[in-house]
């Protein structure tokens, strides 16, 4: 059939001329044969920027951004469900990966030398195989947007036909091509997009700059990396942006600005770098292992001792500097500072050190129970938590808004990044992220799997500072994304940083477990629900007994791989939000003042927020999942023998649960009713906490016993 359209005839004309020359000159190709494209890349890094768009997508969502008035539908009296026209729609990344596809097929029939131009060339259809109305587009985007498309009925169209949906059983076959993007997909990621772009444009034309102070805890590189995505990104937005922090200076500044961006003078002058310790994190007594007195007694004395100096120092800097807004991760005392100022403080973490803390009583007593008591009264005074994937119970925050995984992306291919390191592409690579080890412990050749190298991703000093034949050093300038990107494997320890990594490149991690870092269960669960962690026992891991978890995760671990769908955007999605506070810091509720924030749907409710049946469904969500977190959280006071103060006749008789001192016994004979009591609590943290790797230290074993007598 020909074409109705001039662009269609064109389209067939060049099929015909690719069948014609590759007949003469035995040329393989395939044409590719699109449905309906609309979305952007999920990350949005890049979207339909036209000035003028056509797709029905695109128009819906500049209507609602106010850069048209409304759209036309044209006809509403088709032979369909809903009487207007069907289009396949299919999404660009599933564009690119047939493309991808095609191309591998092709490579391999000209390498094969055993082919046919005329039979093995072809035409295949790229879509989905399936159908959407308009006005099933326009509802999907209102329902990301949560607001209607302003649009009028016209007349149908001179040249439209009814339905159009394109058969990809040969894209399915031939190519192994398998659409995953949903419609509701496709909405999303268009519409975050532009959001994007429309957020940074209007914010800079018409909000004013803000002075932002971001605390920092100074334990760790993961805080300090996720922080310098979201400065980046407060910096590009024309802010400036004082960080407070014990952490090395460089993190920062080669990590907040951007040295390809046209701002980038004009970013860097507008950062400013502050020396100072408002929290002490954990001291640890190797890579593995809290010393969670010497934790505690470091907190006391840095934060609970010097408590008022601390408060006199920060309200000189704050007034002084003229903050607008404070951003805490997650520096517990900043939070009644800015309060008693009338500075609002947003924190934006995965974990807080209330709960951290709370774990340590139950090796060292309730002693040091007012310091939990202190950091959790001190967290109440936060505007709006901003929490990340991997989270654990967080109740002290009154108001809680779940944003995206803040991550760094890898800037490079893979084959620019070994040939800098002078490591041949065909080589497996295994990038090994373990810092904090002592100096004296040497890796060996042997530890690797044959055809394999390995990054060493770390200040380790093995041998005197020489590393074995197939392990190689980067340089300390080197961007570790980059190094994430070119591996097959990652090896190391669980933190916020290396999860978030690890899911945003899609890479198989084989982690080591350490003793009392809390926060590890719960990233440990979001790596697993994705399919992409494997845990190596301590013994096997100082032992060099590395090659069969390497080749377990390059193999199996990688092929069941699913890749992360979630969002990756957090930065630019925490910015937006801290510009948006910080511009208007009597709002209240940020998240409800803007109903076109791009952010992910709460755990504090989501639904409708433009009517009071809407916010009481979030105010009642907050409350139920407020509990949820208290419970898990008293659960976990109650086993550090944390006196919650409870009359006697509330004292369910379980007393490994509920004793309050070492001295009560820790097994007692109780009635069947009790311990049908008793069983919500087991269930409810069964979902938290997992069994201790058989591999743990003494320190470990002692705390796997103590849980297990608890419960």
């Amino acid at each position: 059939r020909i074409p109705y359209s001039i662009y269609g005839l064109s389209k067939l004309l060049n099929e015909i001329m690719c069948q014609k020359y590759a007949a003469k000159h035995k040329l393989l190709w395939m044409s590719l044969r699109y449905g309906n494209v609309c979305g952007a890349d999920p990350n949005q890094a890049i979207g339909e920027a036209k000035k003028k768009p056509h797709t029905l997508l695109t128009l819906c969502i500049d209507t609602l951004l106010g850069r048209r008035s409304k759209i036309v539908i044209f006809g509403t009296d088709y032979s369909t469900p809903d009487g207007t026209t069907i289009r396949d729609y299919v999404h660009p990344c599933d564009l690119a990966a047939g493309h991808m596809a095609a191309y591998k097929v092709l490579v391999a029939k000209h390498n094969n030398n055993n082919h046919s131009a005329a039979t093995d060339s072809c035409c295949i259809n790229l879509g989905t195989g399936k159908g959407s109305s308009v006005w099933e587009v326009v509802n999907s985007i209102e329902k990301v947007a949560n607001k209607k498309v302003n649009r009028e009925l016209g007349p149908r169209r001179t040249g439209d036909c009814t339905r159009s949906i394109l058969s990809i059983g040969k894209a399915k076959e031939l190519l192994g091509y398998k659409p995953v993007f949903s419609l509701a997909d496709m909405a999303e990621t268009a519409w975050n997009w532009h959001l994007k772009v429309h957020s940074t444009t209007t914010f800079k034309r018409t909000k004013k700059t803000l002075n932002i102070a971001y605390y920092v805890t100074g334990h760790g590189f993961g805080h300090a990396t996720r922080v310098a995505s979201i400065v980046g990104d407060l910096l590009n937005m024309g802010h400036c942006v004082h960080v407070v922090s014990s952490a090395p200076s460089f993190i920062y500044t080669a990590n907040c600005v951007n040295e390809r961006t046209p701002q980038h003078n004009d970013n860097q002058a507008r950062l400013k770098i502050r020396d100072a310790a408002l929290d002490v994190g954990v001291s640890q007594v190797d890579a593995l292992t809290v010393d969670m007195e010497k934790s505690l007694h470091d907190y006391e004395k840095t934060c609970m001792v010097n408590r008022e100096s601390l408060f006199e120092r920060e309200q000189q800097f704050l007034v002084g500097s003229s903050i607008d807004v404070i951003v805490s991760d997650i520096v517990p005392i900043i939070c009644p500072i800015g309060y008693q100022l009338g500075i609002p403080v947003v924190c934006v973490s995965n974990f807080s050190w209330d709960y951290i803390y709370v774990e340590y009583l139950a090796e060292q007593g309730s002693k040091w129970s007012s310091i939990v008591e202190q950091i959790a009264g001190d967290y109440s005074h936060a505007q709006i938590l901003l929490r990340l994937p991997g989270c654990v119970p967080m109740p002290a925050f009154t108001a809680v808004k779940d944003i995206p995984l803040v991550v760094r992306k890898a800037k490079r291919d893979r084959e620019t990044v070994l040939n800098e390191l002078g490591i041949p592409t065909d080589k497996k690579i295994v990038l090994f992220n373990f810092g904090g080890q002592s100096s004296s412990w040497q890796l060996f050749d042997w530890y690797l799997p044959d055809g394999w190298m390995c990054i060493v991703c770390t200040a380790l000093s093995v041998g005197g500072g020489e590393l074995p034949p197939r392990f190689v050093r980067p340089p300390a300038s080197c961007y570790t994304p980059d190094l994430i990107g070119a591996c097959d494997v990652m090896l190391g320890k669980i933190g916020y940083g290396t999860t978030s990594e690890a899911l945003a490149h899609n890479k198989p991690f084989i982690f080591i477990r350490r003793d009392h870092f809390n926060e590890e269960p719960f990233l440990r669960r979001l790596l697993r629900a994705n399919n992409a962690c494997t845990e190596m026992p301590r013994d096997d891991f100082f032992a060099g007994r590395w090659s069969s978890y390497i080749l377990g995760a390059a193999g199996s671990l990688s092929q069941q791989l699913v890749s992360y769908r979630g969002r990756t955007d957090g930065a630019f999605v925490a910015s937006v939000l801290i510009s948006e506070i910080g511009a208007s810091p009597t709002t209240g509720d940020p998240a409800q003042s803007n109903p076109s924030s791009p952010t992910t749907t709460t755990t504090t409710g989501g639904g409708p927020n433009n009517n009071n049946n809407g916010r009481s469904f979030i105010v009642q969500q907050q409350g139920r999942n407020r509990l949820k977190d208290a419970v898990v959280f008293g659960y976990v006071m109650k086993r550090g023998r944390f006196d919650m103060s409870l009359p006697d006749e509330e004292l369910l008789p379980t007393p490994s649960l509920l004793q309050t001192s070492p001295e009560e016994p820790k097994t007692r004979t109780t009635t069947t009713t009790t311990t049908t009591a008793a069983l919500p609590l087991q269930s409810t943290t069964s979902v938290f906490s997992e069994t201790p790797s058989s591999s743990s230290s003494s320190s470990s074993s002692s705390s796997s016993s103590s849980s297990s007598s608890s419960s």
